[in-house]
């Protein structure tokens, strides 16, 4: 099937879905349900998936999983593994509901799935409402402080190391405190060792042993005096990157990191001229909209 494209007028505002599923009849109704909607491109062969996601540069794709010879999985993990495409929200279809099935998807990077058979006159919704999940971004008042929940390591990945490209250095320097090691974000970026060297660019280092600690800590508080002291008290100029911190504020036991949550930001948010706070997304739609509740928290958002 060529890629059919929706050329109505005054698409300018519309999200671009291009959908990947070896039924063309599906295919074929799905791309009249949604037009009105999405500017659309559709393809029913999975080795074009790569090709026709850089021709066509959608907003986000619409992937069947079960497809005879290069599956969805497969589409998954080539793009997982792409330079450009890596950070491209990716929905999957499928019929099979087994959970682990669903798990498997999100590791190799969905950031969601509808399942089949579909109840056409909610799609549209129901892409859209996956679809906002991968652009939530809660701002405070004075947007000094922001938090964001990535629906996979390598879009939290990228938005960091964006965020390090982008610092302007000069005018506010950065610290990053992360549980992945400096490597995992600086090599390549150039100059790095000079803003290394003149302290304008920190990085820190969490160590896995303090995920087991935390629990029993009734605040953070060693954290951000331990961070003060390594800035030599001068933590008020810097930007602060804080990644995951649902590890910090141990998310399996709400009570606690509620409090911990609202610990962290008094501490934290007099002690830091910006923050900016990054969670990956976990498997469970419970534990997401917990995390909301969080960010809120540590934000200021209001419901």
């Amino acid at each position: 099937m060529e890629a059919k494209r929706n050329n109505i007028l005054h698409t300018a505002s519309k999200k671009k879905l291009l959908i990947v599923d070896d039924d063309r009849n599906l295919s074929k109704l799905m791309f009249k349900v949604l037009e009105k909607s999405f500017e659309i491109s559709v393809i029913d062969n999975a080795s074009q998936a790569v090709e026709e996601c850089l021709n066509f540069s959608p907003d986000i794709l619409l992937l069947d999983l079960n497809m005879p010879n290069i599956d969805g999985f497969e589409v998954l993990n080539i793009l997982n593994q792409h330079p450009v495409l890596c950070d491209l929200p990716v929905v999957t279809m499928t019929s099979n509901k087994d959970e682990d099935y669903r798990k498997r998807a999100h590791e190799e990077g969905s950031c969601g799935m509808i399942y089949k058979p579909f109840n056409m006159g909610n799609l549209a919704r129901d892409i859209e409402g996956v679809f906002s999940m991968t652009e939530n971004i809660l701002l405070s008042k004075n947007q000094r402080v922001s938090y964001s929940i990535e629906f996979s390591e390598n879009r939290k990945n990228k938005k960091i190391i964006d965020i390090i490209t982008e610092q302007n250095f000069d005018q506010e320097p950065l610290v990053i405190l992360s549980w992945n090691r400096g490597e995992d974000f600086l090599e390549g970026i150039e100059g790095v060792d000079d803003l290394i060297q003149s302290g304008k660019l920190v990085f820190l280092e969490i160590k896995p042993s303090l995920i087991s600690k935390f629990p029993y800590l009734q605040n953070i508080t060693p954290v951000t005096l331990e961070i003060k002291k390594f800035l030599h008290n001068s933590s008020r100029k810097y930007h602060l990157v804080l990644e995951e911190p649902r590890h910090l504020l141990n998310i399996h036991q709400k009570e606690r990191s509620i409090s911990q949550a609202y610990n962290m930001a008094q501490m934290i948010h007099s002690d830091f001229n910006r923050i900016t706070y990054i969670d990956s997304r976990p498997h469970s739609e419970d534990a997401i909209k917990f995390l909301f509740k969080i960010g809120r928290i540590l934000t200021g958002v209001q419901n």
